[in-house]
C-alpha cells in the first residue's frame, strides 16, 4: 500500500484540491469527500466523484454558511454539519483533512470509536479534532491542523490550501522519490492496499461541467 508515502498522498492530495477549488469556485459543494470518493485514472489523474449528496453553496455573509442539511459519512462530517448550525465550502476543508488521515494511517479518522452514533455524538460534543498521525513530516502535521480549525471560518480555503508547503505540486514531483499512481487501463477507485505505484504524474485537473440548476433542500434555509 501506500500509507506513509507522503509523496504519493501529496500527488493524490493536490489533484484532489484542485477539483475542490474548481467546484466550489461554482458555488458548489461536495459534502461527501473521503477517499472512496476519489478514482485514479490509468494514467494518474486523480478525478473527484459521487456527487449525490452535492449542493449549492450560495454566497453568504461570512463566509457561505447557508446549508443546515444533515448529510455526509459520519467519521468524515464536519462539526457545522452535524450540529446543523449551518455549514458551507469549508465543512468539505474538514473532509480533506480526514481524507488524509485515511490515506495516511489506512484507516478513517475516529476509526478506535466503533459505533457512528458515537462517532457523531463526539465529534459534535467534544469540539476535538482527530489524533493527528504521528509518521507525517511537519508540513503535514500544519496542513492537517489547518483543515482541522473547529471553526469553519478560521479554515483555508481550497485555492489558499493549494499554496501550502505540504501538497506543493514541485515538492510532490522533487527527486527520485517522485513516484506514479497507476492502475491498468480502467479507472479505479483510491484504495490503502495497491502495491503498483511508480510515477507520480503532473498534477491535472479535468474541469467537468456542474449545472447552475440547484434543487435545495427543503431542509436548507438561508
Amino acid at each position: 500500500g501506500f500509507e506513509r508515502n507522503e509523496p504519493v498522498i501529496t500527488a493524490i492530495l493536490y489533484q484532489t484540491l484542485q477539483g475542490l477549488a474548481y467546484i466550489h469556485a461554482q458555488n458548489q459543494m461536495h459534502r461527501d469527500l473521503k477517499a472512496a470518493n476519489l478514482l485514479v485514472a490509468a494514467d494518474g489523474t486523480v478525478i473527484l466523484t459521487d456527487f449525490g449528496v452535492s449542493a449549492g453553496a450560495p454566497r453568504g455573509a461570512g463566509g457561505s454558511i447557508n446549508r443546515k442539511t444533515f448529510v455526509g459519512t459520519p467519521c468524515w462530517m464536519a462539526p457545522e454539519v452535524i450540529k446543523q448550525t449551518g455549514y458551507g465550502r469549508q465543512a468539505d476543508i474538514w473532509s480533506v483533512g480526514c481524507t488524509v488521515i485515511e490515506m495516511v494511517t489506512g484507516r478513517p479518522p475516529w476509526s478506535e470509536i466503533k459505533s457512528q452514533i458515537s462517532v457523531m455524538f463526539h465529534i459534535g460534543i467534544s469540539k476535538e479534532s482527530p489524533r493527528l498521525p504521528r509518521d507525517m513530516s511537519r508540513a503535514g502535521h500544519d496542513f492537517l491542523s489547518k483543515c482541522m480549525e473547529y471553526e469553519p471560518n478560521r479554515r483555508p480555503n481550497a485555492a489558499t490550501l493549494l499554496r501550502h508547503p505540504y501538497c506543493d505540486d514541485k515538492r510532490a514531483q522533487s527527486g527520485n522519490s517522485a513516484e506514479k499512481l497507476s492502475f491498468g487501463s480502467q479507472p479505479q477507485r483510491l484504495a490503502l492496499s495497491h502495491d503498483n505505484i511508480s510515477q507520480v504524474p503532473r498534477a491535472q485537473f479535468r474541469e467537468i461541467e456542474i449545472s447552475d440548476e440547484d434543487e435545495d433542500d427543503d431542509e436548507d434555509e438561508d
